[in-house]
C-alpha cells in the first residue's frame, strides 16, 4: 500500500489514515 500511498493520500480516504501519521 505505500506505493499507493502517493495517489491514495490525495483521496479522501487517505485523510482518516493519514491522521495519525502523514506520509510525505
Amino acid at each position: 500500500m505505500y506505493q499507493v500511498s502517493d495517489k491514495t493520500r490525495i483521496q479522501p480516504l487517505d485523510k482518516r489514515k493519514t491522521t495519525g501519521r502523514p506520509k510525505k
